[in-house]
């Protein structure tokens, strides 16, 4: 069977909220629930998109986490960096897997 290569992904549901002094600072909380379908084809959307991919994986629940922090050295130069833990937990045709990434 032929995958489809549109249609609509994962849904996320969450908050996210800035925080510190100068509000330079993101926390991000929430959970991708399972809304795409199994025809939609994974890889090619992981190609395009690997920095989100949990909205692409069908039969999956993701608990995302993520704090995200940009630091101004000069008016001209700044760097960010993120951490936090994505839970992942598939059923369906994956056997039941969780997954911490």
């Amino acid at each position: 069977m032929k995958k489809k290569e549109t249609g609509i992904a994962n849904i996320f549901l969450g908050f996210q909220s800035k925080t510190g002094a100068n509000k330079h600072s993101t926390f991000t909380f929430g959970a991708f629930l399972p809304t795409i379908s199994e025809d939609i084809s994974f890889w090619n959307s992981l190609v395009n998109d690997y920095y989100n991919f949990p909205q692409y994986m069908p039969n999956t629940v993701t608990i995302y986490t993520n704090f995200a922090k940009r630091i101004f050295i000069t008016e001209t130069f700044k760097f960010s960096y993120e951490v936090g833990p994505n839970f992942m937990v598939s059923f369906g045709n994956y056997n039941n897997t969780i997954v911490l990434l």
